[in-house]
């Protein structure tokens, strides 16, 4: 739970998609590219198929940490009782940071799909490769 490089980051689309955001300059919106466009006009589809969500992808990593972490830490050699405990508890704590950062703000945090246009959030409790998760 020390990798602060999985852990730890910074998100943009919560940020971009909040309703306090004014970015009304053109250049500053051109900056933004297609994707930062997309979040920051709360488009229903934020990447094109052919494209990489860097934020969603992140999250994903950082669940699957929490998951391995929650898998193996209790039955771990090392360490007290107290300390696997912890370790467990923070796993719990970036995990359910991870999984609400990566919900749309705009959006329920559960939805069921109920459409092939509707984002949802594959719930993943076990290690499973975060490299099978796709946003749409």
């Amino acid at each position: 739970m020390n990798n602060n490089g999985v852990l730890e980051g910074t998100y943009s689309y919560p940020i971009l998609s909040g309703d306090d955001i004014d970015i009304s300059d053109a250049t500053r919106q051109n900056f933004l590219g297609d994707i930062l466009g997309n979040v920051y006009t709360w488009a229903p589809k934020y990447t094109s198929d052919s494209q990489s969500d860097a934020d969603w992808d992140k999250q994903y990593r950082t669940i699957y940490v929490c998951n391995q972490v929650l898998d193996g830490v209790l039955t771990s050699q090392d360490g007290t009782e107290a300390e696997k405990q912890r370790i467990y508890a923070e796993a719990l704590v970036h995990r359910a940071y991870a999984y609400r950062t990566t919900r749309p703000p705009h959006q329920p945090i559960w939805a069921f799909r109920c459409s092939p246009h509707q984002i949802y959030l594959p719930n993943l409790t076990e290690p499973l490769s975060p490299m099978f998760i796709s946003r749409y």
